[in-house]
């Protein structure tokens, strides 16, 4: 199953690479997300940190019923 994910933005990200979303000091609608491998943080608006916390969340939730 392929962890890749298409944001409301139009961005592919891979969620398995996932390792921290951070909201900005300076706006509530401007996010940085850190993916393993890269060596900055991307930015990304709140309408794509809402969808990655989404898929996160129900990834979570099937891993924790089996």
């Amino acid at each position: 199953m392929s962890s890749t994910v298409r944001l409301p933005s139009g961005k592919l990200i891979n969620l398995s690479r996932f390792v921290a979303l951070f909201d900005d000091d300076n706006s509530r609608n401007n996010y940085r997300l850190s993916l393993d491998g890269l060596n900055q943080e991307l930015n990304i608006d709140a309408e794509d940190a809402e969808f990655i916390m989404q898929k996160l969340e129900l990834k979570s939730d099937v891993n924790s019923y089996h």
